[in-house]
């Protein structure tokens, strides 16, 4: 069995790429060709979950995301969570946006989860921490007071 190019399927495939990249998604696809095992599942992922699910209206993309950031959060689901915290910075989430969704996430679903998210977060934004301008420069203490 190979992995069908019907519409359902590039469909999918093309909202899958989006949110993902192509560099996550295509190897995945193009190492389950031929697999009895992975085939049927990238195929059925693909069709249903990326065409099916995220390609339906009502949603944005980026509204997507951030649900799914706080489901696989909650749900303990740190491999996902890695891919997701990608696709959602490339669907627009900003780190404000994840800030707040993990806060709630906490809320309901407790600080371990939470952290789980922060942790995904860390990987793909990289905040800067700036101090005001009298903090960053360095103080001098007078050598009198060492």
């Amino acid at each position: 069995m190979t992995i069908s190019q019907t519409k359902r399927f590039s469909d999918g495939r093309s909202v899958r790429r989006k949110v993902l990249g192509k560099e996550h998604v295509d190897p995945q696809l193009q190492n389950s060709i031929g697999n009895e095992l992975l085939e049927p599942f990238q195929k059925f992922v693909t069709e249903v979950a990326w065409g099916d699910v995220w390609g339906r209206e009502g949603l944005t993309l980026k509204q997507r995301s951030m649900l799914t950031i706080a489901l696989l959060a909650a749900l303990n689901r740190t491999h996902e969570l890695d891919a997701h915290m990608r696709g959602a910075k490339n669907n627009g989430v900003t780190l404000i946006e994840v800030r707040e969704i993990l806060l709630h996430t906490c809320m309901y679903a407790g600080f371990p989860a939470a952290f789980d998210g922060v942790r995904a977060a860390l990987k793909v934004y990289t905040p800067k921490i700036t101090l005001p301008k009298s903090q960053n420069q360095k103080r001098k203490i007078p050598k009198n007071k060492i």
